[in-house]
């Protein structure tokens, strides 16, 4: 096994790789820190001393009371063992404090019911405690941060990783290929890499494939077929080939199967596409997309993936054609299934979808007044109620929360508006969003949901002019917290 230790001469080094390679079965100094342990892996990314074992542990330094107090200029944080008080000691604000152990009666939350890791620690299971977040319905919160903030923009594209919202690319005149991740957690931003990204774009496709962020197309005058892979643990860009790749095109759309990339349709600037193709991040490779029962070459359309396929519907094909039909792709047999027309489903493009699991749920679009939700099993639509909706629009946000598709932003009636709402396909039913603390009108803004919020960010209001704020939905919340006390 290799051992890696830098020192400062000769001699010295020789002794202390021979010291640690005695040291332990595995020691590892690496650039971002040391690892000790039984298996050879390296130190965990924020760590810069990483132990790991199951049958030793570790030992502080160990000294008596007086041999404590006789350390000079003790440095804040220092922890020692004070044989002579049995117990752990740290320098803090200029004093010694002993590091008590929980005392009796103390009282401690768990997220998760453990009784035996718990009867093990010296507690007793006392009973489960529910605590809310104190809502009673959908709320607007604190708006994101604008320290840090990428640029006012709009045709940006935007994914959530699990802990953060990526924003990158849009226009403001000019086009960008800047970003930023944003944690709502801490309500911080934190710049992208420049290096290796795509060049500056608007109305490009993203997605997230679990690990990285996937860019492809878009325009910056000219269209473009090019794109890049982001991989925010490294902050790194890595471009993606060209080979096999699909035309150039934007307003094109883009799902994400758990593997694959499946880009379709969108338009070059003078005409609509019916061609496709599927992207493999792990190869770095492109397959075409079988253009054989596709439907008609659109853009602007809807797309979702439904765990097995993608439904592509609506949008827009030449000069006032607007399409009411679509297909269902399967990339495993690189087949189409055509969706025929529906009379009471109007067609419409600049419309978002949300997939709630079992149906896609299509609402707004350009000059339409219904909507629908279509079952690609039977390949019916089942017209969904409208009443309490907001006003009809399009070029707006929409995501699916988990038992709600949320709607906000775009444009209704020629104006650019900050209303929204909330439908439930359970109870067929509209709850109006609240006003109290909504952020400004929008259109052309991104909007991710993560798990308990939805944030949005950017776009274009009221005079065509670009926005650099944000939005956080947030729904009420309630866990059940396992009460335990110390014996």
């Amino acid at each position: 096994m290799k051992h890696f230790l830098y020192w400062h001469a000769g001699t010295r080094l020789r002794r202390c790789l021979l010291f640690f390679s005695l040291l332990a079965p595995s020691f590892r100094i690496v650039a971002q820190g040391v690892a000790i342990n039984e298996t050879g892996a390296a130190p965990a990314p924020s760590a810069m001393l990483d132990i790991a074992s199951t049958t030793r542990g570790l030992l502080i330094p160990r000294m008596t009371t007086a041999q404590r107090l006789a350390i000079a200029g003790p440095a804040e944080g220092l922890t020692v063992y004070d044989l002579d008080a049995g117990s752990q000691w740290v320098y803090a604000q200029g004093t010694w404090t002993l590091l008590a152990p929980v005392p009796a009666g103390a009282i401690l939350m768990r997220t998760a019911r453990e009784d035996v890791k718990m009867a093990q620690a010296g507690y007793s299971f006392l009973w489960p405690q529910v605590i809310s977040n104190g809502q009673t319905s959908l709320a607007w919160q604190t708006p994101p941060s604008l320290t840090g903030a990428p640029a006012a923009r709009a045709g940006h594209v935007s994914v959530w990783t699990g802990t953060e919202l990526i924003v990158w690319g849009g226009a403001d005149g000019v086009s960008y290929n800047d970003g930023a991740r944003y944690d709502p957690v801490l309500d911080t931003w934190t710049p992208m890499s420049a290096t290796n990204a795509p060049s500056a774009r608007r109305d490009a496709v993203a997605a997230w494939t679990g690990t990285r962020m996937i860019v492809w197309g878009g325009s910056d005058g000219t269209v473009l077929n090019t794109g890049g892979v982001y991989d925010p643990a490294t902050d790194t860009w890595t471009p993606m080939s060209t080979v096999n790749a699909p035309s150039a095109r934007f307003r094109h759309t883009a799902v994400w199967t758990g593997s694959r990339l499946l880009v379709w349709g969108g338009s070059n600037g003078a005409s609509n596409t019916q061609t496709g193709a599927s992207y493999d991040p792990g190869t770095d490779t492109w397959t075409p997309i079988s253009t054989v029962g596709a439907p008609q070459a659109r853009s602007l359309h809807a797309a979702v993936w439904t765990g097995s396929r993608m439904i592509i519907w609506g949008g827009q094909g030449g000069f006032l054609t607007i399409y009411a039909n679509g297909g269902l792709y399967d990339p495993v047999s690189n087949t189409w299934t055509a969706i025929p027309a529906n009379p009471a489903i109007s067609g419409r493009y600049e419309c978002p979808a949300v997939w709630t699991g079992d149906r896609m749920v299509v609402w707004g679009g350009l000059g339409v007044t219904n909507a629908g939700m279509f079952d690609p099993v039977t390949l019916a639509w089942t017209p969904i109620s409208l009443t309490n909706a907001p006003a009809t629009r399009q070029q707006h946000l929409a995501v699916w929360s988990g038992s709600e598709m949320i709607v906000v932003g775009g444009t209704a009636s020629g104006a650019i508006v900050n209303t929204g709402g909330a439908y439930n396909p359970a109870t067929d039913t509209w709850t109006a969003l609240p006003l109290t603390g909504v952020p400004v009108p929008r259109r052309y803004a991104v909007g991710n949901w993560t798990g308990r919020a939805f944030v949005i960010w950017g776009g274009e209001t009221t005079g065509n002019t670009r926005v650099q704020d944000g939005g956080v939905l947030s729904i009420p919340t309630s866990n059940t917290y396992y009460l335990y006390q110390k014996n």
